[in-house]
């Protein structure tokens, strides 16, 4: 066990869930213990969890789900979530819908988010939390990493004379492989009671439980972790993006793709924000005929530059125009497959940032003769940031 969360009665802890059940299933504890403590609570819901498919095939015994099906499902999981809440001790009063829509916050990321990002920042403000819990980078649903990187660029656009939270991280959808080390990670450890009614909370999610009882009642146990330095890149040094550095607007990364069969072909995500609040939104085809657009911002006539090439064992080493000028306020990457993530399935990993660069790891695989010049760029951009390598 990892260092222990305290909560005192001065602190106000707001919870970020993407869906309905986030709330309870990874901070059902936390919310309890603040309770405990006189502090006060918060939860903001992303998605009303409406396009929920399999599940709501499974409850309702259907097999096609039309719109007014899936409006219909959301309303019954805000049900479910104000039932749920009064087990954790918290009112209606303390609850907000966002009401975006379920399986579409990166959607919501790549296409700018201006209006959600502005709104997480004036909801920041306004509430000042101390202590806010939201998604960690690494989490495996799309929407849940997406949420992630959201956060960090919303409390940069905070007001600079409000105190920004302290955040800790939860990831409902971890690699097994990927947990963070000591250092990273920090638990609150729940009372026999506090178990009890936290599983009463998650039972209230009843939609839920049909297909993955046993699975969503394991998370009532004995300790809640949370991550206090929610850097992916020190959590999975196996992650995809192995390794990333900026030079200039070039943004130059090494990826080693999955070796797993999957559904359509690959894209390079990049979200990125600058000091100046120009916002670049690119996507990188890494198909067989690589191709680049700017999604939102980016260079000139919506067509980022880039360069590829491949070295030994599938290594794709890339650089990527980012068309905004540094210094930038966060730079976030992610390796999926658009594909995949429309037909609701998980991600082999989630973002990864760039504060100034993610070092290659000591034992990089070495590049074929075409990409040596791009791979010694990209050391050359690491070492220029002066990043300490991986561990």
């Amino acid at each position: 066990m990892g260092r222990l969360l305290v909560v005192e009665a001065s602190d106000r802890v707001m919870v970020l869930a993407p869906h309905p059940d986030d709330e309870s299933l990874a901070t059902g504890g936390l919310l309890l213990r603040s309770r405990a403590a006189g502090a006060a609570r918060r939860v903001v819901f992303l998605t009303d969890g409406d396009n929920n498919p399999w599940a709501q095939r499974a409850a309702e015994r259907r097999w096609r789900v039309t719109a007014a099906d899936r409006v219909r499902w959301g309303e019954r999981r805000r049900g479910e979530v104000l039932a749920a809440i009064a087990h954790l001790g918290l009112s209606a009063r303390s609850v907000r819908f966002m009401r975006h829509p379920d399986q579409g916050l990166t959607e919501i990321l790549m296409s700018g988010g201006s209006e959600v990002l502005d709104a997480l920042a004036l909801e920041f403000e306004r509430w000042r939390p101390t202590i806010l819990a939201a998604p960690a980078l690494d989490d495996r649903h799309p929407d849940h990493s997406a949420l992630a990187v959201m956060v960090r660029i919303a409390l940069g656009r905070m007001d600079p004379r409000v105190r920004p939270p302290r955040v800790i991280g939860y990831a409902v959808h971890a690699r097994r492989d990927a947990e963070p080390g000591p250092a990273a990670q920090i638990d609150l450890a729940l009372e026999a009671h506090e178990r009890e009614r936290k599983r009463r909370a998650i039972e209230c999610h009843a939609t839920q439980l049909r297909l993955r009882r046993a699975e969503l009642l394991a998370y009532a146990r004995e300790r809640e972790p949370f991550r206090i330095d929610d850097d992916s890149c020190a959590i999975e040094a196996s992650h995809p993006v192995r390794a990333a550095a900026l030079d200039g607007e070039m943004l130059r990364a090494v990826i080693v793709p999955p070796a797993r069969l999957g559904l359509g072909p690959r894209a390079l995500l990049v979200a990125c924000e600058a000091c100046d609040g120009s916002v670049a939104r690119l996507s990188l085809d890494l198909g067989r005929r690589p191709a680049a657009r700017a999604t939102h911002g980016g260079g000139p006539n919506g067509t980022p530059a880039f360069e590829t090439a491949r070295g030994a064992g599938g290594v794709l080493h890339v650089g990527l125009r980012l068309g905004i000028a540094p210094p930038y306020a966060g730079v976030f990457l992610k390796l999926e497959r658009p594909a995949e993530r429309r037909l609701g399935l998980f991600d082999r990993a989630g973002w990864r940032e760039v504060p100034g660069g993610i070092a290659p790891p000591a034992a990089a695989p070495a590049a074929g003769r075409d990409g040596d010049a791009l791979a010694a760029a990209t050391a050359a951009a690491a070492a220029a940031a002066m990043i300490v390598p991986l561990s």
